[in-house]
């Protein structure tokens, strides 16, 4: 009789895990150089560390926001989620809450 109330609880467990692992968002801080527009793309050149990296959306979508050289909080989207079909990233300005409205644009992150 105790093996079902454990089987139950693993299953549980493993599909909480199944189901949280995907959502989970990678956040690092970048630091933005430049950015020019080149054929209706926006090119944002940043550095994730030392590594340089690039930004990438089209010029003219709302989610399309020039950044101003400064240091960002980038978001890693999960797979499949995201305007573009790339690994999508959003930018925020600075700050510890999110949720505060310091979104600032979303891009395809061409490492």
């Amino acid at each position: 009789m105790t093996a079902r109330p454990i089987s139950l609880i693993m299953l549980v467990l493993g599909f909480l895990f199944l189901t949280a692992s995907p959502l989970a968002q990678v956040k690092s801080e970048v630091t933005v150089i430049r950015s020019e527009t080149t054929n209706g793309v926006l090119i944002v050149y940043a550095r994730l560390g030392e590594k340089p990296i690039e930004l990438q959306c089209n010029d003219g979508l709302t989610q399309c926001v020039r950044p101003q050289p400064a240091t960002y909080l980038m978001v890693e989207l999960p797979k499949g989620q995201g305007v573009y079909d790339c690994a999508n990233v959003r930018l925020y300005k600075q700050s510890e809450d999110l949720e505060k409205g310091n979104y600032l644009g979303e891009y395809c992150l061409e490492r």
